[in-house]
């Protein structure tokens, strides 16, 4: 973006960095970017969920700098802003202007977020085909994700497998629904868990796999749920139902079994395709870009944003 700041990777051409959220793909480029940039610009949530995810060393980065949301601030002669979306805890679209444009970056968003009019809008194509318009909505996703939670815990024990932020979603939707029974934490998502609590994001009180009362709950099988990152190993397996919750599930039926006591179930945080037509169009810009970085969805995403809505788009990197 600009002439100094690369958003979300490491670019030897650049002298500064943008990270516009902490999910994996987002961060893969942040030790090349601390060695070798001036500055880079992260939220304040942001920044402590690096902390909790990479470790206490990051608090002492010179060059790893908190910007909050709305606020303006110069780099050089060009200026930047954030602006939140609705995808994760931190997330931002960057507004950076220019003495000749006004370019937006929206990173990973939601529906919801508020569109910028801008020249040149760079734009997220995780879901920029039309094959991916949702079949219901978000409320009825969490609805169901709560009645398969209770409906479970009349005759046992939940586990709940997500990745980073999706997981403290699922666990603020069910600390709100009022469930009653114990819930258990794997150790590798308390830390990214408190952040979340201390920014408004509810998830109650918890034990920590391994502690004594926990260890407990566990070998007299007594109903609770428990949560831990996709991928991880479970501890006494054979005492749960498991509930996938992912992002890419998003066709009918919400819930799919997998087989056995496994099940997963869709609730996305990035917009969807109709929903990413009606935000380019209410940012009024003269050229879109659509990410093709993340997406293989991206040419799809600008030729339909050509052909829709007659604005001049092309998918970078250029791609076959």
């Amino acid at each position: 973006m600009g002439k100094y700041l690369s958003c979300d990777g490491f670019n030897e051409n650049r002298i500064a960095g943008i990270i516009t959220h902490f999910h994996g793909d987002h961060i893969r480029s942040l030790e090349n970017s601390l060695q070798f940039y001036e500055d880079i610009f992260v939220t304040p949530a942001t920044m402590e969920l690096l902390i909790a995810i990479k470790g206490d060393f990051l608090k002492y980065r010179r060059n790893l700098k908190v910007k909050n949301f709305f606020e303006p601030f110069d780099y050089r002669d060009e200026r930047i802003t954030f602006y939140p979306t609705e995808h994760t805890l931190g997330s931002a679209q960057i507004l950076l202007e220019t003495e000749e444009c006004r370019i937006l970056s929206t990173g990973d968003f939601r529906e919801g977020t508020i569109p910028i009019q801008v020249d040149i809008l760079i734009i997220d194509s995780t879901y920029g085909s039309p094959q991916f318009n949702r079949t219901y909505m978000r409320d009825l996703a969490i609805k169901t994700l709560v009645s398969k939670v209770k409906e479970r815990l009349i005759v046992g024990s939940v586990c709940i497998l997500a990745n980073r932020g999706k997981l403290q979603e699922s666990m603020n939707i069910l600390y709100k629904a009022d469930i009653e029974v114990p819930v258990i934490f794997h150790k590798n998502v308390v830390k990214v868990s408190k952040v979340f609590r201390n920014h408004g994001n509810e998830i109650g009180n918890f034990l920590e796999i391994g502690t004594r009362e926990a260890e407990e709950i566990i070998r007299t099988k007594q109903p609770h749920v428990a949560f831990y990152s996709l991928g991880s190993r479970v501890h006494a397996e054979e005492n749960y139902m498991f509930i996938v919750v992912s992002d890419w599930d998003r066709i009918t039926p919400i819930v799919t079994k997998i087989a056995g006591k496994k099940y997963i179930i869709g609730l996305p945080d990035h917009c969807e395709f109709n929903k990413i037509l009606d935000f380019v169009e209410k940012c009024e810009p003269k050229l879109v870009i659509t990410d093709a970085f993340r997406s293989n969805n991206a040419r799809h995403l600008a030729r339909h944003i050509r052909n829709k809505l007659g604005i001049k788009a092309t998918h970078m990197p250029a791609r076959p």
